[in-house]
């Protein structure tokens, strides 16, 4: 298959392809770096069309983001899922050349929680960030735009543990070893002083690569910070705090 036409990336950047076509062009884009440059000077532009400095307004302000809208810095693609703290988005950053997964606060919650929910949201982003741990889930940025409050995120294909240990019968070896590589991403946050408080099977994932992330850190408590995590969001987010994108691959939910 040849590269896309520079027509068929705009439109896939602004949500006028077809759902066939987009996943069409989507798969391209993951191996063609002559496209992802022309994805990168499309999305800069955008950027610079819709960037705050030039008083542009939001583009649905408390609404769901659409492809082509602007969080910081990065380019929303789709909708991935979402849960009772936020939503989170397949999006494209044009700086690194590469997807990520953004996770935006609903709006609702940042303004009951105000700024003290916002400080500690940016707090514990910041204490996941510093964990580069192989078995967290990786925090690259956190900060906020007009969109509101965002997390952005290692973008990863995969499944949940609790899929995974439900999709066929696996030796007990890779059970063990599976549920060791978990451990070792909750051992690294303990010695972090980030306390999970969600940890369960649906909060842990298997990537295609065969590497596990524990992911889903929205009720966790940082250092001896009683109140971090709590709030409006009382239970797991259904759209957990990973960037993992769960099976099928291409179609399923994104745990914020």
């Amino acid at each position: 298959m040849g590269c896309l036409q520079n027509t068929t990336v705009l439109a896939f950047l602004e949500g006028k392809l077809t759902p066939a076509e987009a996943k069409s062009a989507d798969s391209h884009l993951d191996g063609c770096a002559d496209c992802r440059a022309v994805l990168v000077n499309a999305a800069r532009t955008s950027l610079a069309k819709t960037s705050p400095m030039d008083g542009a307004p939001d583009p649905s302000p408390g609404g769901d983001r659409v492809r082509g809208d602007v969080v910081g810095r990065y380019v929303v693609l789709d909708v991935l899922g979402r849960g009772g703290m936020g939503v989170v988005y397949a999006a494209y950053d044009p700086e690194l050349d590469r997807k990520v997964a953004v996770k935006l606060l609903r709006a609702d919650l940042a303004a009951a929680g105000g700024e003290v929910a916002k400080a500690r949201l940016v707090r514990e982003g910041r204490a996941i960030a510093r964990l580069q741990h192989p078995n967290v889930v990786a925090v690259h940025d956190v900060g906020e735009s007009p969109a509101g409050v965002f997390v952005a995120m290692e973008y990863v294909e995969g499944r949940s543990l609790g899929e995974w240990l439900a999709a066929e019968k696996h030796d007990w070896r890779d059970i063990l070893d599976t549920f060791e590589q978990a451990g070792r991403g909750l051992a690294a946050a303990h010695a972090a002083e980030l306390v999970h408080r969600d940890f369960k099977p649906a909060n842990v994932f298997v990537g295609k690569d065969g590497r596990v992330r524990v992911g889903d850190f929205g009720l966790a408590r940082v250092g001896a910070d009683p109140g971090s995590g709590s709030g409006s969001g009382s239970g797991s987010d259904s759209a957990s705090d990973s960037g993992m994108r769960t099976a099928p691959p291409k179609r399923g939910r994104h745990r914020a």
